[in-house]
């Protein structure tokens, strides 16, 4: 347990690196509190779960340990400007390694990061198109893996409530609040 610990503790401040390959901060996780990170890596193991299948139909998890991301089954900005009702506590994450998690479910964010390097406006410009789609109430993100993904991570945490009762969700009670208002972030809508 110690070196899941040390897996994710340093994603609470500096992240991963983007652009000239180690030019520029972003955070890692957005929208999840570092508590709410390090439960998840708990859940997952520290390891990608974005499915891979057999020949004869079996599925498992990727199982990478690099580059890890965790992502928003139904992504935070596009939940808040469509299901505004929706409490943040009930987001369902999945850790996934970013071949996966951009390559595959923002494909438009690995662009983003791989034009950084002439474009430095390249993910706002990305992020600008996520919040006119969800202004219109379209889907900005590959969603064919959307179903398989949550049915993952109900899955995983059904199993890790059953074997650890004790270590409950860390819900953000500041969420929601009048007086603690979630401020929007370019990085939401991923």
């Amino acid at each position: 347990m110690e070196n899941l610990h040390s897996w994710i503790e340093p994603s609470y401040q500096v992240i991963y690196k983007i652009g000239d390959p180690d030019e520029g901060i972003v955070p890692l996780e957005f929208g999840f509190t570092p508590r709410q990170r390090a439960w998840y890596a708990r859940v997952y193991h520290g390891v990608c779960h974005f499915p891979k299948f057999t020949d004869d139909g079996q599925i498992y998890p990727c199982g990478s340990d690099e580059n890890l991301e965790l992502h928003h089954i139904q992504p935070d900005g596009w939940t808040r400007e469509q299901e505004p009702w929706q409490d943040p506590n009930e987001t369902l994450g999945i850790y996934l390694c970013r071949p996966h998690h951009n390559g595959v479910l923002h494909p438009d964010i690995q662009e983003a990061r791989d034009n950084y390097k002439y474009d430095q406006d390249s993910f706002s410009k990305a992020i600008a198109k996520h919040r006119e789609a969800a202004a219109r109430g379209e889907v900005f993100w590959n969603d064919e893996w959307d179903e398989m993904l949550r049915a993952i991570a109900e899955g995983a945490i059904e199993r890790y409530m059953t074997e650890h009762p004790e270590d409950k969700y860390p819900v953000d009670v500041s969420w929601g609040k009048k007086d603690h208002p979630k401020e929007k972030k370019w990085y939401d809508f991923l």
